[in-house]
């Protein structure tokens, strides 16, 4: 860890106390901060107002599921430079939630409906949690872990323009035997 990362994980434990999880820098050099999903907000604001230079740019969010617990996770950018902070929001399983970013950043708008529909992550405060990918009648969260797919739902049936229905897989370009 770097000086100056040395320096931003002190000041986030100092902030948050025991909703740190964790801080660690990962493989690319970024630094790594986990934090119990109810003082996101309160390290996100620490990071855009109270580091200088401010680490302010949201350059993604997504979901994670490591099995155990669902995450939310902020990747962060210094503008101009190559400095980034990952926070990953961590939540229980049952009843997972985070806090909305949207008044940070305007730009977590799909994300955030994304992380709600494909993780079943409430985001809350987030001003339109209607559905972007899936039908709306679709039942479940696709990128759990432990999601099962529906087999018998019509968008998961084998297209015969793409498919060759013969082949297990799809087989592209397979021979078949009639």
């Amino acid at each position: 860890m770097t000086e100056e990362q040395e320096a931003i994980a002190q000041a986030a434990r100092d902030l948050l106390g025991e909703a740190l999880l964790s801080a660690s820098v990962d493989a690319g050099g970024a630094l790594v901060l986990e934090v119990r999903a109810e003082r996101t907000l309160d390290l996100l604001e620490m990071l855009r107002a109270a580091v200088q230079p401010p680490v302010s740019r949201l350059a993604d969010l997504h979901g994670l599921d490591d099995g155990q617990a669902l995450a939310v996770v902020y990747h962060l950018f210094r503008p101009g430079e190559a400095f980034e902070v990952t926070v990953k929001a961590v939540t229980p399983r049952q009843r997972p939630c985070v806090p909305s970013v949207m008044r940070l950043w305007k730009g977590a708008w799909w994300p955030e409906r994304e992380v709600m529909e494909m993780y079943g992550i409430e985001v809350v405060g987030h001003p339109d949690p209607r559905k972007l990918l899936l039908p709306d009648d679709w039942q479940g969260y696709p990128l759990r872990k432990d999601y099962v797919y529906p087999l018998d739902h019509p968008y998961l049936q084998p297209n015969p323009i793409h498919e060759n229905p013969f082949v297990a897989g799809g087989g592209q370009g397979a021979d078949t035997e009639s």
